[in-house]
């Protein structure tokens, strides 16, 4: 709607409004005490940016890297906090929304970007108004909205690699006198590998991704107060990634450096990117697949009060290969004990034969809103119901003493997780009219509860299974408070802190007790200015954010895994600067550090 519209630029006028919701109400960014990022839909366009991972480019203290289990998996990353885990079991501290319901898992947040209204980047701990896991920030996005006419567009594009895109979109206008209109779009992104892979072609070598995103939004208006909007969305992804080798120690590399003299594949170590891998023919590719659909129903009483409601149900199954060596077809001597002669078999560092997981979420988010003269406030209830089911093979070949002979571990590990969290939040802002409405001063609480259980067992080669059933309840009281002044019409100062939390969890496999919530408080100052009637706009902040229990991943020798352990403490300071200039003649500069 073009009261959430992102910002667009006129030479003849200057830079317009940016209006955003970081706290759950449409405002101006030039007027909200948080340091956030607002791209729109035609700026992505612009700047030929169709997968999130591009958005690292243009926002400051934002990071995003591709997953090394899947191509279609993210790891994000905001003033440094995030999480690189695949697993489903994990939990990532930056969250990502799409039109208000959390995509709590990596997997598959790597999608492409075909009919976005804008993006909203928040940085820093948003524990009060965003929920769940937002110790490091949050990343919003939102869809285009069906418009009244009939029309549509189509996109195509190619690149290096033989990479394809092709994005559809098409509107139905208003249908009838019924209030409603209709979208669908449809994408297809393809590349081919980047690596040769003997025994395939390229379209499936190392690197190759197929995927297929489509999804269809219903919009009513009904009435001058009701509105609602459906949205259901599907997407598939396939690809094949690997890893290599970039280092071995002596009696690793005389291992298998053998390979190729006993008539396997040579073994590859580099530290540049390999440009030929071989990949083990008996591993299968990745697969992913999501679905969703989430209803979104907003009434408006009076301008004291205003209720919105989003229901949502999203679902994910997957299964992942990796292979953690430039040359799977790997041959070398394997320690047997019922074979003294120690046979020559196909060995590899380490691989997932196959990792099939599903992930199924339902959330109900209830917000009530308004104004009373001096007065702002956002309040309400949250609930998310999280099942998650996971099998987690893999085989090992250890280097024996000497480097001539290796042993093969087998292991498996499965488990259940189950997570019921609920939580109640609230938001006050108040202007006093003595100072001119120029000082706003704002707060929030938010209390949250997380009940977690877990099921597991795990089978090994070299032992017997072993099962292990374990539940925890977690609490916590989250706060935020923020002052802001705007001096001019065009400068304001704020100064922020607030508190985040991350829900503790579990490592299956382990079978060691359940990790501890991280916690966050952040302190946090800025400027929001527009300079030469609003031909220059320059916004800066800086933070200093205290981490206790922090949670991080760490390879655990012992079980031959990642698992997630709480550090002691870390605190994380520094700045973003991020600068828009029109400079004339049709041409914007926009710059950030």
């Amino acid at each position: 709607s073009a009261s959430e519209r992102a910002a667009t630029a006129s030479p003849a006028t200057g830079l317009e409004e940016v209006i955003v919701t970081a706290r759950r109400r449409g405002e101006n960014i030039q007027t909200t005490p948080v340091s956030v990022t607002a791209i729109s839909g035609a700026r992505l366009e612009e700047m030929n940016i169709i997968r999130m991972d591009a958005l690292s480019n243009i926002v400051p203290n934002l990071t995003i890297t591709e997953s090394a289990a899947s191509s279609v998996g993210a790891n994000f990353f905001i003033r440094g906090v995030g999480a690189s885990s695949a697993s489903l079991y994990a939990d990532a501290p930056v969250a990502v929304y799409v039109d208000g319901v959390l995509m709590p898992k990596g997997t598959g947040n790597a999608f492409d970007l075909p009919d976005v209204q804008r993006i909203e980047v928040l940085r820093g701990p948003q524990g009060t108004l965003f929920g769940r896991n937002t110790t490091g920030g949050a990343i919003a996005i939102y869809t285009q909205t069906p418009t009244h006419d009939f029309g549509g567009s189509q996109d195509f594009g190619y690149g290096s690699d033989n990479e394809f895109v092709s994005s559809t979109v098409l509107n139905t206008g208003d249908i009838g006198q019924s209030g409603l209109r209709g979208k669908v779009t449809f994408e297809r992104h393809t590349r081919d590998g980047w690596a040769d892979s003997p025994g395939r072609d390229a379209s499936n070598s190392a690197g190759y991704l197929e995927n297929t995103d489509a999804s269809v939004a219903l919009h009513g208006d009904f009435g001058e107060n009701l509105t609602m909007d459906y949205r259901g969305d599907y997407s598939r992804y396939q690809d094949r990634p690997v890893w290599q080798v970039v280092a071995a120690t002596p009696t690793v590399a005389q291992y298998y450096g053998r390979s190729a003299s006993l008539g396997g594949a040579p073994f590859l170590i580099s530290r540049d990117r390999l440009t030929t891998d071989y990949l083990d023919p008996r591993l299968p590719d990745s697969h992913v697949e999501v679905w969703g659909q989430a209803l979104t129903a907003a009434y408006d009483f009076s301008p004291y009060f205003k209720l919105k409601s989003i229901t949502a149900y999203r679902s994910l199954d997957q299964d992942l290969s990796a292979q953690i060596s430039g040359s799977a077809q790997l041959l070398g001597r394997v320690a047997n004990p019922a074979n003294p002669a120690n046979p020559i078999e196909l060995v590899i560092p380490n691989e997932t034969t196959n990792e099939p997981g599903r992930q199924n979420q339902f959330s109900e988010e209830l917000q009530a809103s308004g104004s009373f003269d001096e007065v702002t406030y956002v309040g309400g209830l949250y609930i998310f119901r999280e099942r998650v089911a996971e099998y987690l093979p893999s085989v090992i070949t250890s280097v024996l003493a000497g480097g001539n002979l290796g042993f093969q571990l087998r292991r498996a590990r499965g488990y259940e997780t189950g997570t019921d969290s609920y939580a109640a939040f609230g938001q006050v802002s108040y202007k006093p009219h003595y100072f001119d409405d120029r000082l706003e001063l704002s707060g929030g609480l938010r209390y949250t509860t997380d009940d977690k259980s877990e099921t597991e067992f795990t089978t090994a080669s070299n032992a017997g299974p072993t099962n292990l059933h374990q539940t925890n309840r977690w609490h916590n009281l989250g706060w935020s408070a923020a002052a802001s002044y705007q001096w001019t019409p065009e400068l304001m100062t704020y100064f922020r802190a607030a508190s985040s939390y991350k829900a503790g969890g579990y490592n299956p496999g382990d079978h060691a007790p359940a990790y501890n919530p991280e916690k966050a408080v952040t302190y946090e100052g800025g400027i929001k200015s527009d300079w030469f009637d609003k031909k220059l706009r320059i916004n800066a902040a800086g933070f200093y954010t205290d981490y206790t229990d922090i949670q991080i991943s760490q390879y655990d020798g012992a079980h031959a895994t990642n698992h997630i352990v709480n550090a002691a403490k870390a605190t994380y300071a520094g700045f973003e600067l991020e600068g828009t200039a029109l400079l004339g003649h049709g041409f914007q500069l926009d710059t950030s550090v």
